[in-house]
């Protein structure tokens, strides 16, 4: 999945590779209104945004927490923050900066996707594919958002299939499609060659929360 990128991002990918939103980084889907209002204009921001794609996450945090102290409400600050705290691993406290943006401005995807790509890292697919659909509704042309968002449904597929072996392991139509799930999902071997795609320890990659967590986060802004 792919995030929108130019503050230094949350980094990620699902192999379901999500890509989360980045703060200045333009999407051509998205209108000039709304990505104005989370590109960083304050040059305090705009160092902060330097700071973290440096990856001085903690000074870029510090940066953009003092700005806020004047500036409760910028759009901006409070996006840019959300992403630096997920590029801190702090991925509950990156949660809330964007869920209460949603709340603020459900007008934007942005936020929206950036929820999509920490819930589908942490394995929480559902709740992926609904912040997902939100960002997609707030803006039906936005590549990113549609991407991660079949990457998402890509995996609960796999997933489902996965529940049906169990139940019916013999069942040889349902393990193609098994396999065929799990290579689209995670970036594997061409399912013609009948072979799963691996983790890094050389062992097949699995569903539900250990392969999402392998999900680059779609959460880096453009």
């Amino acid at each position: 999945m792919k995030a929108w990128s130019r503050c230094a991002a949350i980094a990620a990918v699902l192999t379901l590779s999500l890509h989360p939103a980045r703060a200045g980084e333009a999407v051509a889907a998205t209108t000039a209104g709304t990505e104005a209002m989370i590109a960083p204009t304050a040059d305090s921001l705009r160092a902060a945004e330097r700071l973290n794609r440096q990856g001085h996450h903690q000074e870029a945090l510090g940066t953009v927490d003092g700005y806020l102290v004047e500036h409760a409400d910028d759009t901006a600050a409070r996006f840019l923050r959300g992403i630096i705290l997920s590029d801190l691993g702090r991925d509950e406290e990156a949660v809330e900066a964007f869920r209460h943006l949603t709340v603020d401005h459900p007008e934007l995807p942005q936020p929206y996707n950036n929820l999509g790509v920490l819930y589908a890292r942490a394995g929480k697919l559902q709740r992926a594919r609904e912040s997902l659909e939100l960002a997609v509704e707030a803006n039906p042309r936005d590549p990113v958002a549609l991407e991660n968002l079949g990457d998402v449904y890509v995996r609960l597929a796999a997933d489902t299939y996965q529940r049906a072996t169990t139940l019916e392991g013999a069942n040889r139509s349902v393990r193609s499609k098994l396999t065929l799930a799990r290579n689209l999902a995670e970036g594997g071997a061409d399912p013609a060659g009948g072979t799963g795609s691996k983790t890094g320890n050389g062992t097949d990659s699995g569903t539900s929360a250990d392969a999402a967590s392998a999900i680059p986060l779609s959460a880096r802004p453009r």
